[in-house]
């Protein structure tokens, strides 16, 4: 009876992750490439040394360069769904290593199935499992993972270390969450079978990074919070995790006080090496995830001091929630044996979540449709044709993607056509596009504006706005651009001529236009 328990649980968690799959590549149908990912699409190359292990911000990112470089020879542009479909695929290998850490714990196959069940539809995590980009952290956590099982036994060190530091090594190469995983094994390790095998992983795998970290690495980190800052974040970001778990209100005070006191009842009666069996995983886990915050608290708690946004908050309770759920199922396990009616408020309280996380996932679904129509024109404007390769398309932070590299890749075939456009269409691209915000420069000739007038600007001439003005793109004999209202400031034309329209936002303004 209990063999075919465990096995109904097991086939019912497959289920789970068959349909997780599914739900997060229909509700990622309209994601595409953005962001970050440019990074190692159009800046990186894999025969580079210097483009492998140059870090992204301040991860390590040589494997998920590697990874892109060979989507990117495969499919190009032409879809996302190989990209997609890689992220979510390693989310649900976090899943599954998740279910296989509990049970090692002694977690039984049903609330073992719960609590990894809470984790495959964490909707709360969108961020870390809907953008191809963060493939990178879902690698770091099933590698690190992985290691934690490999060296979670007995005995003096033998294969299984060294391939555990196979993977410790590969977790390196992934992201900077690595390091968190690094602390966790050698917490695991040291508890259960004491310092010198935990000199050896920690000991080997910190030299490595450290080595990477003085040539290489130094050079991305330039953000740092004080000590107060880093502990509210830590408070946040740690009650925010509780609280995404069980998503209403109430239910996230109510696991952590379940952690607390099954925990207590989990290991309270356990001695010796029983208790370093026992505990070492899901303790080190847990101090995992109090590691895993404050570090971040103490790079990024100046930045969101006053709340964490939407994106960061997603990624961070991401790998809160990994490292927090083993020992969570432990102390649910606990209660359980405690008395049959806390059983089934135990298993409710992992699973309650659920579906409100679900929702979460789908509300914060990517939809980049206008974004990819908007970039996949560019190269194909004929007000940019002669515009410099260095010309960036996508001005808001993305420093990586340039005319040049889209033009090479629409050469190669890797770059699709964008829908059909319209005049319209090709009119309001080339004034987003053609007209770009600049430095400020000298002083030019200026005037007031009373009603709207023409203005021609050449390739590299500045327009210098004293306030907002409404502007649109009139070539000669075509049809005008959608009108676009620009903040005081600088605006070099790109490319030209660029006939323009400038008028006043409002019949009440009177702006100054320079140049």
């Amino acid at each position: 009876m209990k063999l075919n328990s465990r096995r109904v649980a097991l086939g019912t968690f497959i289920g789970v992750e068959a349909a997780s799959l599914v739900f997060f590549v229909r509700i990622g149908r309209f994601a595409w490439f953005s962001q970050d990912e440019w990074d190692f699409l159009a800046a990186r190359q894999a025969g580079d040394l210097g483009d492998l292990f140059r870090p992204h911000n301040e991860h390590w990112s040589t494997l998920p360069i590697l990874a892109f470089r060979l989507l990117w020879q495969l499919f190009g542009l032409r879809t996302y769904v190989p990209y997609l479909v890689l992220v979510v695929t390693l989310h649900l290998l976090v899943a599954a290593l998740l279910r296989m850490v509990m049970r090692r714990a002694g977690v039984g196959p049903w609330f073992a199935t719960a609590g990894a069940t809470a984790f495959a539809l964490f909707g709360s995590g969108w961020f870390n499992i809907e953008y191809s980009f963060q493939s990178a952290w879902c690698a770091t956590l099933a590698l690190g993972l992985g290691y934690l099982m490999l060296v979670d036994h007995s005995g003096p060190v033998d294969r299984r270390d060294w391939i555990g530091l196979g993977l410790g090594l590969a977790a390196l190469m992934c992201s900077g969450v690595a390091t968190t995983m690094i602390v966790v094994v050698g917490v695991a390790v040291l508890v259960r079978r004491g310092w010198r095998p935990a000199l050896l992983h920690a000991g080997t795998l910190g030299a490595i990074y450290v080595f990477w970290f003085a040539t290489v690495g130094h050079q991305a980190y330039t953000r740092r919070a004080s000590l107060s800052e880093a502990f509210r974040f830590t408070a946040r970001e740690l009650s925010g995790t509780f609280g995404a778990i069980g998503h209403l209100w109430g239910v996230g005070a109510a696991l952590f006080i379940m952690l607390c006191i099954g925990l207590t009842l989990a290991w309270h009666s356990l001695r010796g090496a029983e208790l370093r069996e026992r505990a070492a995983v899901p303790a080190a886990l847990l101090f995992g995830a109090v590691t895993f915050v404050f570090v971040t608290g103490l790079g990024r708690g100046a930045d969101f001091a006053m709340g964490t946004p939407p994106g960061p908050a997603s990624r961070y309770r991401y790998v809160a929630a990994v490292l927090i759920l083993p020992a969570l199922a432990v102390a649910a396990v606990a209660l359980s044996r405690r008395s049959k009616v806390l059983a089934p408020i135990a298993l409710a309280l992992l699973l309650v979540g659920v579906p409100g996380n679900v929702r979460v996932a789908a509300d914060n679904a990517p939809d980049w449709r206008v974004y990819k129509q908007l970039i996949l024109s560019a190269p194909r404007l004929p007000i940019l044709a002669a515009a410099p390769r260095s010309v960036e398309p996508d001005r808001f932070g993305n420093q990586w993607l340039t005319l040049g590299w889209m033009r090479d890749g629409i050469a190669s075939g890797r770059i699709p056509k964008p829908a059909v456009l319209t005049p319209a269409n090709v009119a309001t691209y080339s004034l987003y596009f053609a007209l770009q915000a600049a430095p400020p420069r000298r002083e030019y000739p200026c005037v007031t504006l009373h009603r709207a007038v023409i203005r021609v600007l050449t390739a590299g001439r500045t327009l210098a706005l004293k306030s907002a003005v409404s502007v649109r793109y009139v070539p000669v004999g075509g049809v005008a651009s959608s009108a676009r209202l620009l903040q005081p400031g600088n605006y070099t034309a790109v490319a030209g001529p660029l006939r323009l329209r400038l008028s006043p936002a409002s019949p009440r303004d009177t702006p100054v236009v320079c140049g």
